[in-house]
């Protein structure tokens, strides 16, 4: 048996809510995506195992479950203004390729 400590959904929901996401690149984000969505079924397991719960911990739970949400709409929102941003670069450097090409020939009079 592991003696590492499993973080509640609730406490991980919290924390992946409070990471800076501008300042990560691209492989970060995408990592980051999946990390929210496995708190996100977490969650979500969570809420629905039978059982008694307080109405405070169903209300945070839910919370956190629509906080965790937004998030994720705007890090997929991010995500995509990434990889379009590297397509136009990508496309701008062949051009750019294409151009030096062109321009490499003899001036003719």
């Amino acid at each position: 048996m592991s003696n590492t400590l499993i973080p509640s959904p609730m406490i991980t929901a919290s924390e992946l809510l409070h990471v800076n996401l501008d300042s990560m690149q691209l492989d970060d984000l995408i990592e980051h995506q999946r990390e929210a969505l496995d708190a996100l079924a977490e969650l979500n397991d969570r809420l629905n195992l039978p059982g008694r719960k307080s109405a405070d911990e169903r209300r945070n739970m839910t919370r956190l479950w629509k906080a965790l949400m937004v998030h994720l709409a705007q890090l997929r929102d991010l995500i995509n203004a990434r990889k379009a941003a590297m397509a136009l670069v990508q496309a701008a450097q062949a051009e750019g390729a294409v151009n030096t090409m062109h321009d490499s020939r003899p001036f003719r009079h």
